[in-house]
């Protein structure tokens, strides 16, 4: 297994199609960047900064030692640059009303299941299921294993 540098380190990851670029946030949630190259060779992750997130995601550590993803750089990321790290979500499985937003910097909040729309929730996505989420967006689809994960808003 590949040792992973958490909190800065960019990756590209090979797409059927291009390669895009990814950004470890902390662990275990990586930054994926809309940005796609035709091949590794034309990767320039100064450029970086001035592209948007598409998603953030919670990943397992095997994803740095599937084949598709190659190391790039290193680049300390800020305290500045964690605050724009959405927070992932945690659900009580019975009672769903019972709801938390975990953050970056380690707090906690207690919120109802609504607030949690579009929130990634706390686990890990393993590679197969990055590059899927990763497909599913831009294609403009649902996904098929977020689906199944993301919040559940009780009916009244």
């Amino acid at each position: 297994m590949k040792k992973v540098r958490w909190n800065g380190s960019f990756y590209a990851i090979e797409m059927p199609s291009c390669h895009l670029v990814f950004r470890t946030a902390y662990e275990p949630v990586i930054i994926i960047y809309d940005y796609k190259f035709p091949d590794k060779a034309s990767i320039d992750t100064s450029l970086i900064k001035n592209v948007s997130p598409i998603l953030f995601l919670p990943v397992h550590k095997s994803l740095f030692s599937d084949r598709r993803v190659t190391f790039l750089s290193y680049l300390e990321f800020s305290a500045d640059d964690m605050v724009l790290v959405p927070p992932q979500f945690w659900q009580d499985v019975v009672d769903q009303n019972n709801c938390k937003l975990l953050y970056a910097d380690g707090s906690v909040k207690e919120v109802m299941p609504q607030e949690c729309i579009g929130i990634e929730p706390i686990g890990a996505y393993d590679s197969d299921h990055v590059l899927s989420r990763i497909e599913s967006f831009f294609k403009g689809e649902p996904n098929a294993y977020y689906e199944l994960v993301k919040v559940k808003v009780p009916q009244q």
